[in-house]
């Protein structure tokens, strides 16, 4: 994300990243502001985890 994004830049980058990563939740304000633009936000992607071994 680049320095001082705008809202624009900061919904691009955190919708992108849900669907890349899913490391992290969306912010709160950034979730506020896709349902007042009626965009719903997509599925976190989900982390490979290694499968354990006993």
């Amino acid at each position: 994300m680049p320095p001082k994004a705008s809202l624009n830049e900061r919904i691009a980058w955190h919708l992108e990243h849900a669907r890349a990563c899913g490391c992290r939740e969306i912010p709160a304000s950034i979730l506020a502001e896709l349902e007042r633009r009626g965009i719903t936000p997509p599925m976190r992607a989900t982390l490979a985890r290694p499968s354990s071994q006993a």
